[in-house]
């Protein structure tokens, strides 16, 4: 069965995923998500707790990167040619307002997840 977001015509599986924890100071280098044999299959991401700046570049280092926020429930789907471009995470912004309650919301405020889910055989 297919994914809701994925037209059924791309024949999306999702195969993979990838959980990503970034504390308060910590960073992710420019960098491009090139080893599943399928790039034509999107990538989808999915963020929780605090706000990230996200960089999204070119397929080659020398473009000047387009920079985003991305909040806690954001979904961001890289398709097409983004699949093969650089991006980056350079920064979390603690968010003092993070709109949970309970232990929940504190765990979080201290952190952000992201999820990444792909497809990575043809």
């Amino acid at each position: 069965m297919g994914h809701p977001w994925i037209p059924p015509q791309l024949g999306y599986k999702a195969e993979a995923a990838i959980v990503n924890y970034y504390s308060l100071d910590s960073s992710i280098g420019g960098h491009t998500d090139h080893s599943e044999k399928n790039h034509d299959a999107p990538l989808i991401s999915v963020s929780f707790g605090q706000t990230a700046i996200f960089l999204l570049g070119g397929i080659e280092k020398n473009v000047v990167p387009t920079p985003m926020f991305i909040h806690s429930g954001d979904i961001v789907i890289m398709s097409g040619p983004t699949r093969l471009c650089y991006h980056a995470v350079p920064k979390i912004i603690p968010n003092a307002e993070f709109a949970v309650d309970g232990r929940w919301s504190t765990i979080m405020s201290k952190m952000r997840l992201n999820l990444n889910v792909r497809q990575v055989n043809l």
